[in-house]
């Protein structure tokens, strides 16, 4: 019976000491995926619309630059200008986000991509753009490699209360110490949290981490954006402006460009080629043989002072027209309607370096997208196991068929 007591007692004592690490850490994680969601949020709702005749014009998929202001400032919580390598406290104030903390009451951090953040922004933004931040487990194994066209579009950190870094800083978080990372991000396994590097190896590397001793030496903990994260809110945006665009065309559609057409490629305005052809099906015309007029003229490729030329979102849209069949299990539907296809990321063995790559079929549809002629069309892989990333869309938006 003693001890049976005994071995209650100290199983007990056990379960009580670590409650208080479980509710902080889901005071923690809470926060983080809270932040994570807004982001996701904001790259969607680019205002795409508001006057914009420059060369650097508000785009889906974007994110915000960190929060660099000195605290205390009016402006604490919104974007800072970033350039180089961006990374400060989130900012919270434009996501339209409480003032999230951490379990240690600390404001979370936050580092985003080159290719991604939105000042200055880096052209093109579209499903084939990269993210350029490399992150590593709490072992140092690289597990998104931004050297490797792997990287992941941003990170949020939660820095947790302050240590003595392994380097011998220990770090300062008074109000002298707000604006310096070394004083809330820390170093371990030979990455250093504070210090990364757009597009190379040095990246971030994921916490709690522990010494010999079962003592934590590292204690920032990490939440990751990646590209599939941002690039499919920024797809379905993409590809709903489109449909939308063409939805006064139905019955007089322009004719489509050939996909092997190679002037329609690239982020600079597009004054002569990409014309329509006869076919029916190809990637959206610059210059179509009906004009583009009204909500679709930003479909246009003369100027490219719009988010849709500039970020070359021609490359990876396409469509196609007149009596198609479209397979979507369990029946097969066929009758005259437009489908708009986007063709997604490119998958193993999809290149898209060259313009001679990009101007070819293979390199983004698969399946019965990509089989010319046959006027047939899926929505979804035939089998799991199949590399299957084209999105269907329908013309009308409500047609049965998807």
């Amino acid at each position: 019976m003693a001890l049976v007591l005994a071995g209650v007692y100290l199983l007990v004592g056990a379960l009580q000491s670590s409650n208080p690490r479980i509710e902080r850490d889901k005071i923690t994680a809470a926060a983080l995926a809270q932040a994570k969601q807004a982001l996701i949020g904001y790259a969607a709702s680019a205002d795409l619309w508001s006057t914009c005749l420059s060369t650097s014009c508000p785009r889906p998929g974007e994110l915000p630059c960190p929060d660099n202001w000195p605290q205390g400032s009016v402006s604490e919580g919104t974007p800072s200008p970033c350039s180089g390598n961006a990374i400060g406290r989130l900012p919270w104030k434009k996501l339209g986000l409480p003032d999230l903390r951490d379990s240690s009451g600390e404001r979370l951090w936050y580092a985003v991509s080159t290719n991604y953040k939105n000042n200055p922004r880096v052209f093109p933004l579209n499903s084939d753009t990269q993210g350029t931040i490399s992150v590593r487990d709490s072992n140092g194994t690289l597990i998104a490699d931004a050297t490797a066209g792997a990287g992941v579009v941003a990170v949020v950190i939660s820095p947790s209360a302050g240590l003595t870094r392994q380097d011998g800083v220990a770090q300062d978080r008074s109000t002298a110490g707000y604006l310096s990372p070394i004083n809330y991000l820390d170093i371990a396994n030979g990455e250093d949290n504070q210090n990364f590097v757009n597009g190379l190896s040095d990246g971030f590397i994921q916490g709690p981490i522990k010494d010999a001793s079962n003592l934590i030496i590292f204690n920032d903990t990490l939440i990751v954006i990646s590209r599939d994260d941002i690039i499919r809110v920024a797809e379905k945006r993409v590809a709903a402006e489109v449909t939308n665009a063409l939805l006064p065309f139905l019955g007089s559609l322009p004719n489509p460009a050939a996909f092997s057409d190679t002037s329609c490629l690239g982020s600079a305005a597009i004054t002569a080629g990409c014309n329509s052809v006869s076919g029916n099906r190809g990637r959206i015309p610059a210059n179509p043989d009906t004009a583009w007029a009204g909500g679709a003229t930003f479909l246009n490729g003369i100027k490219n002072g719009n988010w849709y030329q500039q970020n070359a979102w021609r490359e990876v849209i396409y469509y196609a027209t007149g009596a198609l069949t479209l397979n979507n299990p369990p029946a097969a539907i066929t009758g005259n309607q437009v489908l708009v296809i986007m063709t997604g990321s490119a998958l193993a063995g999809q290149p898209r370096t060259s313009s001679s790559q990009r101007g070819q079929e293979d390199n983004y549809l698969e399946e019965e997208n990509l089989i010319p002629l046959d006027n047939t069309y899926t929505l979804r892989p035939i089998t799991a196991t199949t590399p299957f990333n084209d999105k269907v869309r329908c013309l009308p938006v409500n047609s049965p068929q998807c």
